[in-house]
């Protein structure tokens, strides 16, 4: 039995747009040092499902309980200061600073609050961006500035990251180099749900896939259960391609 915490526990939660049900009764659990995958076609509803666990989207019903406190409908900035960090599928960066400089201002808290060197330090590491600090981030490849998207996403220091297509548009060393990043930190106890195109990162870091389709959850399990769930061939991996959809 996994005795580690529930970092978030979704329970019953539905958002439906006139007669699209975007999401439909969905229940995730994420536990502490766990990296969860959600994947499915185009329109399964799991950027909208991402949209409402990180506060940017309000649930029609079902309850959202993180870290022991119910959240269902608190807004994005709260979630923040709670522990919820995200990615987004486009990258924003202030491309005329230093990749130093975009995970500094990214720091979140009262009065400005700056990052340490230390921390800092730490953050640059975790995605293998030590070696490019001072380099502008309008002037790095887009694998690294990938990276750099990531490290701002960490800068609050969340317990739980969402990475919304994290490797999209990477060629493979610059997805691997991605991957072994999540799985470092996961190593160190942060909790992450990534939707993610690519089945073949998807599948190597997730210790638990999900799957949706039509805004249900089809399928769960390890990546080995998934790959082999015909219903999930049927809807998602026999396909050619695939990607995030709403």
């Amino acid at each position: 039995m996994d005795s580690r915490e529930k970092v978030l526990i979704a329970s019953g939660v539905r958002k439906h747009y006139g007669g699209v049900r975007a999401v439909d009764d969905i229940d995730l659990e994420i536990r502490s040092g766990e990296v969860v995958a959600l994947i499915g076609p185009n329109g399964a509803g799991k950027t909208t499902l991402f949209n409402i666990i990180s506060g940017i989207v309000r649930p029609d019903s079902g309850d959202i309980v993180f870290r022991g406190i119910k959240v269902t409908g608190f807004p994005s900035w709260r979630m923040a200061e709670l522990g919820v960090g995200r990615t987004f599928q486009n990258i924003r960066l202030f491309d005329d600073l230093t990749v130093a400089e975009n995970i500094a201002l990214a720091k979140k808290g009262p009065a400005l609050a700056r990052l340490s060197r230390e921390d800092a330090e730490d953050i640059l590491a975790a995605v293998g961006l030590s070696e490019h600090a001072s380099s502008r981030a309008g002037s790095l490849p887009y694998g690294l500035r990938r990276q750099v998207e990531l490290g701002r996403a960490l800068a609050s220091r969340p317990k739980l990251l969402l990475l919304d297509e994290p490797c999209a548009g990477m060629n493979p060393p610059e997805a691997a180099s991605l991957s072994n990043s999540v799985l470092e930190l996961a190593n160190r106890g942060m909790s992450v749900l990534l939707i993610e195109h690519n089945m073949r990162v998807a599948l190597a870091v997730a210790h638990r896939v999900v799957v949706m389709n039509f805004g249900r959850k089809i399928a769960e399990g390890t990546p080995e259960a998934v790959r082999n769930d015909d219903q999930v061939v049927e809807a998602y991996l026999g396909q050619s391609g695939g990607g995030s959809g709403a």
